[in-house]
């Protein structure tokens, strides 16, 4: 009965109720009423009508990119630009609304994305004429510039562009600061309109100000610049947003106040528990309980995303288990094909290596994280740790001279230069030194006193060792490994009371940290191991985060001259 109908009729019924259907949001439906026009384009007359078929086909390629299936989208909007093109070449006009030639150009770069084809993309983009760019284009264009070319230099043209077209697109302002922009000259930029034409700019509101100063320190990497900017807005009686707290955690990681980021931390996920923020930071500083609570969730969140997979790895290379330890190597990969710049999922890895002894590989991955992010303290003192194992002393205190470029902290300054020398009989009193300054310098770093502390304690000083860790406790928050250190010491010095305390405040900070468990259930008849390779011989030692067995040896761990601590997370 339709096809006694005019072809013409039926067919534009036809292609009105597809797009109807796509527009409700039925896209099984849309993809199969398209797959059986498209099968009777002659038949249904839509070559005669070709704003008829762009139609079926923009439709059909839109329900297709729905469903995941991103190559055979490309396929069907190239056939949309081939229709598109043969309609301009021939002067067809439509009184129809049909695509425009940019914005199937822009779905095709969606597509290249999802096929993480990234020149794809670029190349897309950039066939689209300057004048016909959108604001979405262009901040596109930037970010793959910046993130997959280095090419800062286009992506500051790209989001100078994206400014002019849209003064409020923060997002241009963030990618202007990170091509190292100041925000000064952020600011003086005269294409920033005003905000219902009372002659503001973006700038203007102070706590939005605050922000940006924090952000732009952020980018430059002055954790202690973004700290005083978080802190200046608080005093104002700003509320902090989830990804706020995340951000002023991060700094406090770099900072070396793993106690303050983890409450931070806790605090943003009470206020949106699917907040995906540096939590891959998160699940690094965490306890092996915490970690794999958090892993598990995160990836119920998004498993497109970086952190949900790195958080997993590090809850995996907690694992006593030798073999699942090796399976975290395929979270890593996960990570790192969603974003190849996760500088978590790169010291990861690098922490895998170096606990698996292959310290030339965990070296050169360190250094592949230091280029993402050179202010990245905790893998200076990774690298550190690695070249002290090859004997490499040298090498190690030119890499704490190195971090001073980067970690502008001086009581992280002098942490590292301290444990650099700390590896050579002959340097070991400069290390005291140089440790004890970094104790005067900063009462809450606790990285200082648990190194001075474990030299005190290789020299014989168990009474000056546990004296710098008391102070500590007096003045700082403190972790489970400090107060495990603190009991073991306190036992030795047979003031049995004293360390019992210390190893329950341990487990109630971490109830996985088994030195602690041990050293509680031995209680006065304790004979724990002694020396400096003790960390390597417990039941279960932390290299980098990583879990670590008792008859798992390190390269060289039979000189009495390397000072074994922990590395990465070591529950300071």
């Amino acid at each position: 009965q339709s096809y006694k109908m005019a072809g013409s009729d039926v067919a534009a019924e036809l292609v009105q109720e597809l797009v109807s259907l796509w527009q409700i949001g039925l896209g099984s439906s849309t993809m199969i009423l398209a797959d059986l026009l498209l099968a009777n384009v002659s038949t249904l007359g839509l070559r005669g009508r070709p704003e008829l078929h762009l139609s079926v086909l923009f439709c059909y390629a839109d329900s297709l990119f729905e469903d995941v299936q991103y190559r055979r989208a490309l396929h069907y909007y190239r056939e949309c630009s081939k229709v598109l093109s043969e309609m301009h070449h021939s002067n067809y006009v439509t009184e129809k609304e049909v695509p425009s030639d940019p914005d199937i150009k822009w779905r095709m770069h969606r597509c290249y994305m999802k096929l993480r084809d990234y020149q794809g993309a670029i190349d897309m983009l950039c066939t689209i004429p300057v004048n016909q760019r959108s604001v979405k284009v262009v901040t596109a264009l930037a970010t793959l510039y910046q993130n997959y070319k280095n090419d800062n230099k286009s992506a500051a043209l790209c989001y100078r562009q994206a400014l002019r077209m849209c003064p409020f697109a923060v997002e241009a302002v963030l990618g202007l600061l990170s091509t190292g922009m100041s925000l000064e000259e952020v600011s003086s930029l005269s294409h920033l309109k005003p905000i219902s034409g009372q002659g503001k700019d973006i700038t203007s509101c102070s706590w939005l100000q605050g922000w940006l100063e924090a952000q732009s320190c952020l980018a430059r990497k002055d954790h202690i610049g973004a700290v005083m900017s978080f802190q200046k807005m608080r005093k104002e009686n700003f509320n902090f947003s989830p990804d706020m707290n995340c951000d002023l955690a991060l700094c406090m990681t770099r900072l070396g106040r793993r106690a303050g980021a983890e409450e931070l931390f806790s605090t943003a996920r009470i206020q949106d528990q699917y907040t995906l923020r540096h939590m891959d930071t998160f699940a690094r500083i965490s306890d092996s309980t915490k970690v794999q609570r958090l892993s598990s969730e995160l990836l119920c969140v998004s498993a497109i995303h970086p952190e949900p997979w790195v958080a997993k790895g590090w809850s995996i290379s907690r694992n006593r288990e030798l073999a699942d330890r090796n399976h975290a190597h395929s979270f890593i990969a996960k990570a790192q094909s969603l974003c190849f710049k996760s500088t978590e999922a790169n010291f990861l890895q690098a922490s895998l290596c170096f606990a698996k002894h292959d310290t030339k590989q965990a070296i050169r991955k360190y250094a592949e994280t230091i280029h993402l992010d050179p202010a990245f303290f905790e893998v200076y003192e990774a690298l550190i740790r690695c070249y002290q194992v090859t004997k490499s002393d040298t090498e190690a205190i030119e890499i704490a001279r190195m971090a001073k470029q980067y970690i502008k902290q001086p009581a992280q300054q002098l942490y590292l230069e301290g444990i650099a020398q700390s590896s050579g009989p002959s340097t070991i009193q400069r290390a005291k030194v140089t440790l004890l300054k970094a104790v005067d310098l900063d009462c809450q770093f606790s990285d200082a006193p648990l190194a001075l502390a474990d030299i005190y304690e290789r020299e014989g000083n168990m009474e000056k060792a546990a004296e710098v860790l008391l102070k500590c406790t007096e003045r700082t928050h403190c972790t489970a490994g400090l107060h495990t250190k603190l009991g073991v010491l306190l036992q030795r010095l047979k003031r049995y009371g004293d360390a019992m305390e210390h190893f329950r405040l341990a487990l109630s900070k971490d109830p996985t940290c088994e030195k602690a468990r041990v050293g509680l259930q031995c209680g006065q008849c304790a004979e724990l191991p002694r020396g400096p390779l003790e960390l390597f011989k417990d039941s279960e030692a932390v290299v980098g985060g990583v879990a670590l067995h008792a008859d798992e040896e390190i390269d060289g761990d039979n000189d009495d001259s390397f000072p074994c601590m922990d590395i990465g997370n070591q529950g300071y």
